[in-house]
């Protein structure tokens, strides 16, 4: 399948360089704990975590999954549903090592890979992601499964979707293989009928973990898999998404007569549609738009065939092999 690969460290560099050069001024480690607001209901300055207010006249927050609470009280008092809206997935991650210093069933799977990153993306109930494999590997899920609270008997109508990258990691003490990172719901928002799959970050871990070997058994093998040392970290990341796909910008006024916009959700990378919401940003910005008006788009209602031009233009497109 075709797919996208950038360095995001150098992109992100790359950028600052850039907004340095149009005078944007970076303030690293500033912890946002409380939003002051005016008896008309304004937004009057952001108090950080040692107490210091910042003021200014637009206020553009783009925390998404991250917000942590911070705008709960703001939104209730304003009739405005975004934080039951802007929701997170949490992202694990499983590393394939050589074992025993046997480096060949590695380098095998990373030659059936084509030596370049590859791509799961998809959705499949856990019964039909259970026939994938063995029974052997079949019956050591259901017990991972079990024990991590999910009903047996519903394996037909439980679909997670899956979505990771396999990367061939060329490290000094031999190569690695990434896989990461799978996305489970965790209830950092609520959905529709306010159910989330798990309430412990722990349980949702080990079951993407387990659900991401069934996948690469299938992919490449089980004895190949085997061969390997499988460890998960318990590191994760989290991506902001929304139930109905769009990004969320209510919007608020700010003591100064600007405008305060938040942005989340999506269902994409950040990276990916960072360029989509600094527009909506600033179109609420510049056009204005009525106060506690909740304004919503979707990414292919609202891209160009020319801005998405402009958007791809410094990313390096390969064709990766599947």
């Amino acid at each position: 399948m075709y797919g996208i690969t950038f360095g995001v460290r150098s992109l992100s560099l790359y950028l600052q360089s850039i907004l340095k050069s149009r005078g944007v001024r970076f303030e690293f480690d500033v912890q946002i704990k409380h939003i002051k607001t005016l008896e008309n209901g304004r937004i009057q300055s952001l108090v950080d975590q040692k107490g210091i207010s910042w003021v200014a006249k637009h206020y553009c927050f783009c925390t998404g999954a991250y917000h942590g609470g911070l705008f709960q009280t703001l939104f209730e008092e304003k009739d405005i549903s975004a934080p039951s809206m802007i929701a997170g997935m949490r992202g694990y991650w499983v590393v394939l090592e050589p074992k025993n210093g046997d480096t060949i069933s590695v380098e095998n799977i990373i030659l059936g890979m084509g030596g370049k990153p590859n791509k799961v993306h998809g959705k499949k109930s856990l019964a039909e992601s259970l026939n994938l494999v063995s029974s052997e590997a079949r019956a050591h899920a259901l017990n991972v499964f079990e024990r991590c609270g999910v009903d047996l008997t519903k394996l037909h109508s439980i679909c997670p979707t899956m979505d990771f990258n396999i990367m061939p990691i060329y490290a000094p003490d031999g190569p690695k293989i990434g896989v990461g990172s799978g996305y489970t719901f965790v209830g950092i928002g609520k959905c529709e009928d306010g159910q989330i799959m798990f309430k412990e970050d722990f349980n949702a871990c080990i079951f993407t973990q387990e659900l991401m070997k069934l996948w690469l058994f299938a992919l490449y093998g089980e004895k190949n898999i085997q061969k390997t040392k499988i460890s998960a970290p318990e590191k994760s990341c989290t991506r902001s998404w929304t139930w109905d796909d769009h990004d969320v910008f209510p919007s608020l006024k700010t003591e100064a007569d600007g405008f305060v916009t938040f942005a989340g959700g999506g269902n994409t990378g950040s990276t990916t549609k960072c360029h989509v919401e600094a527009l909506r940003a600033l179109e609420i910005i510049q056009g204005g738009v009525s106060q506690g008006q909740t304004k919503t788009y979707k990414m292919d209602q609202k891209m160009t065939p020319d801005e998405w031009e402009q958007l791809q233009r410094p990313l390096q497109f390969q064709k990766i092999k599947f």
